[in-house]
């Protein structure tokens, strides 16, 4: 019952709801028809420009010619890289839009705005908001500090690629991509630290850990090969990781060479200022290693504290090559930053050697940075080498400006024909130390080949028509023996050393260590001569190490390379990079890739553009 009526009394409401509703929608139709008969005429908008509510995100271009920045101001977003096991990708974490095709770098990944559209009509003055503005639109703003697009790799091959013959090219990309290769096994496994252990995937951290030692050798030999994508990724890990505040003692010998040289040189090459301002970093922490009573280094220093110290060793002296192996990196930082205080340090050293000459003008390798005393073994091997090497190269890096030391390189050259060398097997030459020159019995270390190569530079910037000639026929004579050095070994791969019994050549030390020495004596004598010997040479060389020592992430030397079985020693030298490979490469290259008038190349193959040092720091300790 209950049910019959609750649905009854449901009924009686719907009627009346009804008659309610119908009322309402008359009175409307009533209220429509009279509103209809006077309406008023309402202004519109053209169809092509869109209503643009004031709580829209829009950009009005200014009549005063100021812009809205289209890329970041600040560093904020890029992540820092630190030390990884993964690959750094170059450049993707920065959302750069260049406005030219020119502006591309090849390895660039450009990011592409998938809502880009055409630009609006000159007459319009209201766009969205987008990255993609008209380049006449806004001038050309510099980019973040720091930030990897802040450098415009330069062009410093000065030669067209199509122009050239085949063989020459394919033997440059081969060097080419032994160098990617090798790099990039170092970078995925030991990014910011000192070598790759190529076998392994493991790092060797002899210089210290995390000071980038492959990363910044390797700089110029990128920007040479045109490997601009290594190059913005190792530029990147530079400006955010690389860090000299560290509680280590270093040989100042190796990280100026090696980094010291190699910073200087990527701002040579690039005018990047936050290169230079890492290399016055630290060049400033290894400024302790200069205060002895004779301005002659101490061979390590501590690169937090200043503490110094000398090779346990080395008895308590300093070593001839690495106290004389610091000019070129000391004065080119003079010369770049105006303060004379690098070039003073470094130049002294060369004045107290000067002034405490023997008699034949060839030094012993240990001399006393207290009271000079000197002894050893007179050479221009080991310990000894490079000192002879920078004084034609500072005289050079120096525009030529100081005959005293043209007069000291050319007299001191002169010594080393007289006294350290022999010929055999009619035009070979051996170059030895003092106390074997005269020996039946010799011995000759490939660390001595770069000696042909300053002999053929020597032949190259001197006046004297017979110091041309013998200086030339000397560095053809040391080439013909270092390919020798090769030739005598089973995998066609040098050792350390050979042994000489009158015109017979033989093994003595069968390590190979990745050495450029060969490859950079081929290079200047191919220069001097172009003879296509060595160029063939180098190429022998260059397929020996592809064949044999390419292990799975990179390349390294060999126990004995004169065994079937050679063993590996699981060490990628950061010479490799630096040197060996760019020697290879040049060697394959015409004269105006880096040609021999416009750059010096430091014991390292770093090349620094000559300077005026009387118009850069006003110093003259070379005028003796």
């Amino acid at each position: 019952m209950k049910f019959a009526r609750f649905w009854g009394a449901r009924n009686q409401r719907s009627n009346s709801t009804a008659r309610l509703l119908l009322g309402l929608v008359a009175l409307g139709l009533i209220f429509f028809l009279f509103t209809s008969t006077t309406t008023t005429e309402v202004q519109t908008t053209p169809d092509d420009v869109p209503v643009q509510s004031p709580d829209d995100d829009v950009i009005v271009e200014s009549t005063k010619g100021k812009d809205v920045p289209t890329q970041p101001t600040k560093n904020d977003d890029v992540p820092e890289q630190g030390d990884t096991d993964e690959p750094v990708q170059g450049g993707t974490d920065v959302p750069v839009q260049p406005t030219k095709n020119d502006d591309v770098q090849q390895g660039d990944k450009v990011p592409v705005n998938p809502a880009k559209k055409e630009a609006p009509k000159e007459d319009v003055p209201v766009q969205p908001k987008t990255n993609n503005r008209p380049a006449q639109s806004k001038p050309e703003r510099p980019l973040p500090p720091h930030s990897l697009y802040s450098v415009k790799i330069p062009n410093v091959v000065g030669y067209d690629p199509e122009d050239e013959d085949s063989e020459n090219k394919m033997r440059r990309d081969t060097v080419k991509e032994a160098f990617r290769f090798a790099y990039e096994g170092y970078r995925d496994h030991c990014m910011g630290q000192g070598e790759l252990k190529p076998e392994s995937g493991h790092c060797h951290n002899w210089l210290g850990g995390n000071l980038g030692l492959t990363v910044i050798d390797s700089l110029d030999t990128m920007l040479v090969m045109g490997h601009d994508d290594l190059y913005k990724e190792a530029r990147e890990w530079i400006a955010h990781n690389l860090n000299f505040a560290k509680d280590l003692s270093v040989s100042v010998f190796e990280i100026t060479i090696r980094c010291l040289g190699g910073l200087l040189t990527a701002f040579d090459m690039t005018k990047d200022q936050m290169m230079l301002e890492k290399a016055q970093e630290l060049a400033d922490r290894l400024l302790p290693a200069f205060k002895t009573s004779t301005g002659i280094p101490f061979g390590f220093v501590t690169l937090t504290s200043g503490a110094t110290k000398q090779a346990g060793w080395a008895g308590g002296a300093s070593l001839l090559a690495e106290m004389g192996s610091l000019q070129l990196e000391f004065s080119y930082l003079s010369h770049a930053t105006g303060n004379p205080i690098y070039a003073e340090k470094a130049l002294r050293v060369f004045k107290v050697l000067h002034d405490n000459k023997p008699a034949d003008g060839l030094y012993p390798v240990f001399i006393n940075p207290h009271n000079l005393l000197m002894r050893g073994p007179i050479t221009v091997g080991a310990i000894g080498d490079s000192f002879y090497e920078y004084l034609l190269k500072y005289w050079l890096l120096t525009n030529k400006t100081s005959p005293a030391m043209e007069k000291w390189y050319y007299e001191t050259a002169e010594n080393i024909l007289d006294v350290l060398s022999r010929k055999i097997a009619g035009d070979m030459l051996v170059v030895t130390d003092k106390a074997k020159a005269n020996n039946n019995n010799k011995e000759m270390e490939h660390l001595t080949c770069f000696v042909g190569g300053m002999f053929a530079l020597g032949s190259m910037n001197t006046d004297n028509k017979e110091m041309q000639e013998r200086h030339a026929e000397a560095g053809a004579g040391v080439a013909k023996i270092c390919n020798e050095m090769y030739n005598i070994q089973h995998h066609h791969l040098h050792g350390e050393s050979i042994k000489i019994n009158g015109d017979v050549i033989s093994h003595h030390n069968d390590q190979y260590l990745m050495r450029p020495e060969s490859a950079e004596t081929w290079f200047y004598m191919y220069r001097l001569t172009h003879d296509q010997k060595y160029r063939d040479w180098g190429w022998a060389y260059m397929q020996a190490i592809n064949k044999v020592t390419k292990r799975k992430y990179g390349y390294c030397g060999l126990r004995n390379a004169n065994a079937f079985s050679p063993g590996y020693d699981d060490v990628q030298q950061s010479w490799f990079l630096a040197e060996t490979l760019k020697y290879l490469y040049l060697l394959f290259s015409p004269d105006d890739v880096l040609p021999l008038d416009r750059f010096v190349f430091n014991t390292e193959a770093h090349p620094l553009s000559p300077f005026d040092p009387k118009t850069s720091y006003n110093f003259e300790a070379t005028d003796f």
